[in-house]
């Protein structure tokens, strides 16, 4: 009999409740907070409040009431109608329409973000209340850190990004957008950093979006276009793994490092200048020293030859009667005329006259002059010479290694038959060669020859130039340097 299989329901169990007691355990043990509500209306049928009917278990714990139930709810609870709910909780009644919001409560003693739901009930409403304050402020939290990192990537210039290996979708932030000037929201995918390169750093690109895809980590720098001109960015990811250490997603950040390297390339900039600034100083002192020398040797010791060789010519009568020591004295006069002859080439080397007076050219030309041999000939030229004028200072450093070269082939050019020397002026740069087809050396510059190759190299490094050295005892030797022309005063 259905009694006696009802008595054997355990205790507790919906078969020992009826269906409005079942529907009143559901009632209360939701952990929605719900209430059953009746319009109150006026003589003319307006709806001035709503009656509470019945609240549930957890609406009294919200609340921390238990006396609700028969009470006004916006006597109760004025902060419905500022707050909009009773607006709501109208349009729900008049429009059969259920209707739900999210709202924050600062009345009545809440402080809280709550979920609600309104659907008609008759002339009523059953009401729904679900404290969500905890949600909505971890999505403020969230909300609020995702402003941070938008406003450092803002500053920093920098830009995130995430690909997920197996999905193959690529994600970017605002500033990945910004970065690469692509419209916030558009599609992207690993492609679309090759597509945005210049054209001679399409080969990085590619290596770029062949790591990525293959869940590598990255470490690359582009230049992007940008609306007609440049950017440079630095990219850079890291991988995350699985368990079986298999790529799972990169994690990566761009970095705009154009205004770095601007900065980098304006203080390489100012360092040349003022390297240049210093060895031109130390160029000037020099020369004055060489000329203040040369001077003495052409006014001093060059004189003072001369006047000896004039007091030894007056011994000429003397010799008639002693014919024994003519030799002696035509030897000491050929040797008066190799000192005073030696003390004026020294001090026209120490103090370039025909520099200063006919230019870098003609001084080049008396160098090979001064020391080509029948054996060895010395070619100088000036290549492009009506072409871009040199600063009179770069001129003279020129000059000084032009000079240095020159010597270094007539000491050391062993076996060498022709040697040439050579300056090329060119848009943005002066070139100076010098070159011989002797037995050159096997490695390393003879020994002699270093003092004077060092003291080249660190004044071309001054300079903010190249030296390239080169010998091979088939070919011979050569030195070449290649220095920047000084930019012209803006």
């Amino acid at each position: 009999m259905p009694g006696a299989a009802d008595s054997s329901t355990p205790p507790g169990m919906p078969g020992h409740q009826t269906p409005v007691d079942l529907l009143q355990a559901i009632y209360d043990t939701s952990l929605l907070s719900m209430s059953v509500l009746q319009a109150v209306r006026d003589a003319h049928g307006r709806v001035q409040d709503f009656r509470i009917v019945t609240v549930n278990r957890e609406l009294e714990r919200e609340t921390g009431r238990t006396d609700l139930v028969g009470q006004l709810y916006a006597q109760q609870y004025p902060g419905i109608i500022p707050s909009g709910l009773f607006a709501l909780m109208l349009q729900a009644l008049e429009t059969g329409q259920p209707q739900q919001t999210e709202y924050f409560y600062p009345y009545d003693g809440f402080t809280k973000w709550f979920s609600c739901q309104f659907v008609k009930l008759g002339d009523g409403l059953v009401a729904t209340n679900l404290d969500v304050t905890a949600r909505k402020q971890a999505e403020e939290q969230r909300l609020q850190h995702l402003r941070i990192i938008q406003q450092f990537e803002e500053i920093a210039h920098l830009g995130s990004w995430e690909y997920d290996v197996r999905g193959r979708s690529l994600y970017w932030s605002a500033g990945m957008y910004h970065a690469f000037d692509v419209p916030l929201g558009s599609p992207v995918r690993p492609e679309t950093y090759r597509d945005q390169v210049m054209g001679e750093d399409r080969a990085v690109a590619q290596r770029l979006v062949e790591a990525i895809t293959a869940g590598r980590a990255v470490d690359e720098v582009l230049r992007v276009h940008l609306r007609g001109a440049s950017r440079t960015l630095h990219l850079k990811a890291l991988v995350l793994r699985d368990a079986q250490h298999q790529p799972v997603r990169l994690m990566g950040v761009a970095l705009d490092v154009s205004q770095v390297q601007r900065l980098e390339q304006e203080n390489l900039r100012l360092r040349q200048q003022q390297q240049q600034a210093l060895f031109y100083a130390v160029l000037e002192a020099q020369e004055a020293e060489r000329k203040r020398v040369a001077e003495a040797l052409h006014n001093g010791v060059g004189q003072l030859l001369y006047a000896t060789k004039l007091h030894l010519e007056q011994l000429d009568l003397v010799l008639r009667e002693q014919p024994a020591l003519r030799p002696p004295y035509q030897e000491a006069q050929l040797h008066l005329t190799e000192a005073i002859e030696e003390t004026r080439n020294l001090a026209h080397e120490l103090r370039p006259v025909v520099l200063e007076k006919f230019g870098l050219g003609a001084a080049l030309r008396s160098i090979c002059r001064g020391l080509s041999t029948p054996a060895l000939p010395l070619h100088c030229e000036l290549l492009e010479e009506s072409g871009q004028s040199l600063p009179a200072a770069l001129e003279l450093a020129l000059y000084r290694m032009a000079q240095e070269l020159a010597h270094n082939i007539v000491k050391h050019a062993r076996g060498a038959t022709e040697a040439r020397l050579e300056v090329e002026t060119m848009p943005g740069w002066v070139l100076l060669r010098a070159e011989d087809n002797g037995a050159g050396f096997a490695a390393d510059p003879p020994p002699g020859s270093g003092l004077g190759l060092r003291s080249i190299r660190d004044q071309v490094q001054l300079l903010g130039g190249t030296l390239q050295l080169g010998s091979s005892q088939a070919e011979g030797t050569y030195v070449r340097l290649r220095i920047p022309l000084p930019q012209p005063a803006a």
